[in-house]
């Protein structure tokens, strides 16, 4: 009886969890923008690229996302585009949007096809000797219906 009663209760919770997880196929809604999701569906698709080309996966590193989260923040927040001084590599995507009607996997798939084609973002993204990433990501209403959003991915060889 013990055992059907935890069986309930967890499928229970698995059910009132689910409901609430985001989807890939949500809209993006900038009031209530879920950064985290998006920056997860970025680095995974880069893993997935990377391993595509026969690379290694990269390693999710929380202090390049720090600094990341801080960049894309403030970029967003200045409306402008710039480069950090650090040695780290640097993909920073800047995206301008009138009403936004677009999915988290599409804006996440509209990143990685903007940096690939660039030459210089594309060989960090797909750079042999990598091994940590980490991304980030930042909207901020400018006007009623204009939003810019602004994306980092880093890579270095060091955490």
């Amino acid at each position: 009886m013990r055992i059907l009663f935890f069986f309930i209760f967890l499928t229970g919770c698995l059910v009132s969890n689910s409901a609430q997880a985001q989807v890939s196929t949500d809209t993006v809604d900038v009031q209530n923008f879920h950064s985290e999701f998006l920056d997860t569906l970025v680095f995974n698709s880069v893993i997935e690229k990377r391993f595509q080309n026969n690379l290694a996966k990269l390693f999710w590193s929380d202090d390049m996302m720090s600094t990341a989260k801080e960049h894309a923040v403030g970029m967003s927040t200045k409306q402008e585009m710039y480069y950090l001084s650090m040695r780290k590599g640097q993909c920073i995507v800047s995206l301008e949007f009138d009403n936004v009607s677009i999915t988290y996997q599409d804006l996440a798939d509209l990143m990685i096809q903007k940096w690939l084609a660039s030459p210089g973002h594309k060989k960090l993204l797909l750079g042999e000797f990598f091994i940590y990433g980490a991304t980030a990501s930042s909207f901020t209403l400018v006007e009623k219906n204009k939003v810019y959003f602004k994306g980092v991915f880093y890579v270095s060889y060091e955490p």
